[in-house]
């Protein structure tokens, strides 16, 4: 859950219930009686509730504790203190974002983004920040809302998002399959076209209408991110399956396997499965703390690939999750044209709490560089692949100790 979300709760009450609940968020603590009256003569002489909060947030006591080192406890905790206090030791970027996602629950614009950035680098507070975004226009219309947008109602089916790019016959192939192996579970189709040339939209479009699948068309190549992002706009079911158009299904109960794996704790927010070659050795089994895939090479029925355990991430390739947890992360990050947006999903879900678990009775076969193309955009895409993992450590470096562990 966003802070946003727990605010919004606390928002919703009067009186002591506000002030406790307070306190125990951002303070980790229990309001005295002294307290509670300081705050209600303060809300009969006119303060607003946004006032309190940030009069709280900008005590001595709240300072000291956010500025310290973040606590693994308090941040599994999932208190408003826990998420903050970590978001304090990050970098100036991933901190603005972080607020945004947070507080206004969506990805920042560029403008706001640079803006706060700039100040902070110039030797602002990031208690200003954080004031500012707080009792931002943005913030209070979603304090008061009746129907905040994480209110939303999803239908019980699985939204699969097939992004695609210049491809028709392999989009054709992944769905034939994923639909002949399905047979047990409601979904819907859901496939995103990233800009591809005319006539292949056209294609699309028409089978898609035969066929009973939305398809989506974006006018420009924009990347992974924000292709299975535009997916997950338009979704309806409680869960999400992302599925590379070069994945073909031949096991009849892939994705009953997965469900049961996310269904079977609250804290499991991202599942992944075990992926093939043709050849039936393994292409993907999780990864482990290196960020390489597990079991690579190894025969298809490799004992230790069969296990459901929890992973440092697992690939978008063919990846489910719940809608709670988008809720509580927010989108794909966009900074991510392709490679390491899946991971970094991960990284942000392991750190707020979320379990990312490998299913590995859950088989498919990948058909690993076909989504964009083939191979005759191998070196492109082997760049982007260089320049995302550059991005990806300059942003998570400072997170290493705590998630490679």
């Amino acid at each position: 859950m966003r802070i946003i979300q727990k605010l919004y709760d606390i928002y919703q009450k009067d009186g002591p219930d506000f002030v406790t609940s307070l306190y125990r968020e951002l303070l980790l603590r229990e309001a005295n009686s002294i307290e509670i009256e300081h705050y209600q003569n303060l809300f009969m002489s006119g303060y607003s509730k946004i006032s309190l909060i940030q009069s709280i947030l900008q005590s001595n006591e709240c300072m000291q504790y956010y500025n310290h080192p973040p606590a693994i406890l308090a941040r599994q905790n999932q208190t408003v203190a826990g998420i903050l206090r970590t978001f304090f030791q990050s970098n100036e970027t991933l901190f603005v974002q972080s607020l945004y996602r947070e507080l206004l629950y969506r990805e920042p614009d560029i403008g706001g983004l640079y803006g706060f950035v700039g100040m902070l680098k110039k030797r602002g507070s990031r208690f200003t920040v954080l004031g500012d975004i707080l009792t931002s226009e943005e913030c209070m219309l979603l304090l008061s809302s009746p129907n905040p947008p994480w209110k939303g109602e999803f239908e019980d089916i699985v939204s699969c998002i097939i992004p695609s790019f210049n491809q028709v016959d392999l989009v054709k192939q992944c769905v034939n399959t994923l639909k002949s192996m399905t047979t047990k579970t409601s979904y819907e189709i859901i496939v995103v076209d990233d800009g591809s040339t005319m006539h292949i939209q056209q294609q699309l479009l028409e089978w898609g209408s035969q066929e009973n699948i939305k398809v989506i068309l974006k006018n420009q190549n924009q990347g992974f991110s924000c292709t299975v992002n535009q997916g997950i706009r338009n979704a309806r079911g409680k869960h999400i399956a992302l599925v590379n158009n070069d994945i073909i299904f031949h096991q009849p109960d892939w994705l009953e396997k997965m469900l049961s794996t996310i269904k079977s704790s609250p804290e499991i927010g991202v599942v992944g499965a075990r992926l093939l070659y043709p050849n039936q050795t393994i292409q993907h089994g999780g990864m482990g703390a290196d960020l390489y895939h597990r079991y690579v090479g190894l025969a298809a029925d490799y004992a230790p690939a069969l296990a459901v355990n929890d992973v440092h991430a697992v690939t978008g390739a063919l990846f489910l999750i719940k809608q709670d947890a988008i809720a509580d992360l927010g989108l794909f990050s966009e900074d991510f044209f392709t490679g390491f947006e899946d991971v970094e999903f991960c990284f942000r879900a392991r750190l707020k709490g979320w379990r990312v678990v490998y299913c590995g009775p859950a088989a498919a076969i990948h058909l690993e560089g076909q989504t964009r193309g083939g191979h005759q955009k191998i070196k492109y895409y082997m760049l982007k692949d260089f320049e995302a993992g550059k991005q990806f450590d300059l942003k998570w470096r400072g997170y290493y100790h705590i998630l490679k562990s």
